[in-house]
């Protein structure tokens, strides 16, 4: 077998592989070999069939299955011979057909991945993020510990860190916004999602207390009866409630699951790091990340880019309907079209780098991956297990996410860190 390549463009070749008559005629006689030894055919001895009976009955099919072997034998050792990387199936310039009698000569387009010689990774300048946990994060993680089990009790005053049960009505100027009005709502005045004034004007007051509260949202707030409009609040304060926390000790610890104090703070110590490191590695990727974007500029194969451009689209008008409103496919395909570039542009880097760093991916990571979903997703594994065994898609995806982290895991490992403009 030989073949040639031809260039059409850095991401297009044509491919003609030539696969000599001797050898397709070497596969097809022993296929017929085989279906001899092993059909039956009414009056003749099994092995004993001549081949012009065999031709006229099971011609068709043998050489079907011949093509079948032949075709993917020659196709990837013309990939390795050539070091070719296809991103898609091959588009075939005449149809696939195989005469026992000739040679199997076939002609195709392949789209390929880049290649990249002089790949830059190693050495990043990426800003060093702490990652051992301070005494104050660690405090900050024991108070909430503390926090989630301390208790509730009436209490006369609404303090800054009290829970409170009110009624209010909402209006805008004289009419009621029945829509945003609510009764028995409880929350703590602690709480960051609270409108600004809420637990400024509720603090210090006692249950049975009326007042009003104005808040002035933003246009593009995400509540769309109150977004850009002036509200105020008619509240009524029905019941106040302090929080009793726990003390920290042993006992706490035992129930947090923990021998002793002792262990309780050095397990927390240790989430603690586990929370910064991740959150550590999250920033230095993306930091890496845009370092070699930046670096490096190739052409990307144009079905890939076609595709991410179809699925950037269909995100587009299904988070940003109203903004798209109006807008022709073609609009709002140049509208993302940066975004589609930046993703292929970026997972093709990453399949180079981890090539060359041979990275892989085991069953193990792929275990502790789905370990990780089935946590922070509250499925249950097997239902997780059973949705990835139907889903071959989503199942290759989530093996690329974990490819990539391990990639990114080499690249960062070889970068240089340096200190941001005031770190210690």
């Amino acid at each position: 077998m030989n073949s040639q390549v031809t260039d059409i463009s850095a991401t297009k070749k044509r491919l003609t592989i030539h696969v000599p008559r001797e050898v397709v005629s070497s596969e097809v006689n022993a296929a017929f070999s085989e279906v001899n030894r092993t059909v039956k055919v009414p009056g003749f001895r099994p092995g004993k069939v001549p081949r012009s009976v065999l031709e006229k009955r099971f011609g068709k099919e043998v050489r079907a299955q011949v093509l079948e072997k032949l075709f993917p034998e020659a196709y990837g050792k013309a990939l390795r011979e050539n070091d070719l990387h296809p991103v898609t199936t091959p588009v075939f310039e005449s149809a696939l057909n195989l005469d026992p009698e000739q040679p199997l000569d076939v002609t195709m387009t392949v789209e390929v991945r880049p290649t990249i010689p002089d790949l830059k990774y190693e050495e990043l300048e990426i800003e060093d993020v702490a990652k051992e946990p301070t005494d104050e994060e660690v405090t900050r993680a024991l108070e909430a510990i503390r926090r989630e089990r301390g208790t509730l009790e009436p209490a006369e005053t609404a303090e800054p860190d009290s829970r409170v049960v009110v009624d209010y009505e909402a209006f805008e100027g004289e009419e009621i916004l029945a829509d945003v009005s609510d009764t028995d709502f409880e929350f703590d005045l602690d709480a960051d999602h609270l409108p600004e004034g809420f637990s400024r004007e509720t603090q210090g007051r006692r249950a049975g207390d009326r007042y009003e509260v104005t808040v002035t949202y933003p246009a593009d707030h995400p509540g769309e009866k109150v977004a850009g409009k002036s509200v105020t609040f008619k509240v009524h304060l029905k019941e106040v409630k302090r929080r009793v926390l726990p003390e920290l000790n042993d006992v706490l610890a035992k129930e947090a699951g923990f021998e002793n104090l002792e262990g309780l703070k050095t397990g927390v110590t240790k989430n603690v790091r586990r929370m910064k490191e991740r959150r550590a590695f999250e920033i230095q990727r993306g930091l890496a990340s845009e370092k070699i974007l930046a670096t490096h500029d190739f052409e990307l194969p144009e079905s890939l880019l076609e595709h991410e451009l179809t699925l950037c689209v269909q995100e587009a008008r299904q988070k940003r309907a109203e903004d798209l409103s109006g807008k022709s496919e073609d609009e709002i395909r140049e509208m993302v079209r940066p975004e589609a570039v930046r993703n292929v542009k970026g997972r093709m880097l990453m399949d180079l780098i981890g090539e060359k760093e041979g990275v892989t991916v085991t069953e193990e990571d792929m275990r502790r991956k789905l370990a990780e979903v089935a946590a922070y997703s509250g499925m249950h594994p097997e239902a997780l297990l059973q949705y990835y065994g139907q889903n071959k898609e989503a199942l290759d995806q989530l093996r690329q996410n974990v490819y990539e982290s391990k990639t990114f895991e080499r690249i960062i490992s070889k970068a240089k860190f340096v200190k941001k403009e005031g770190q210690e």
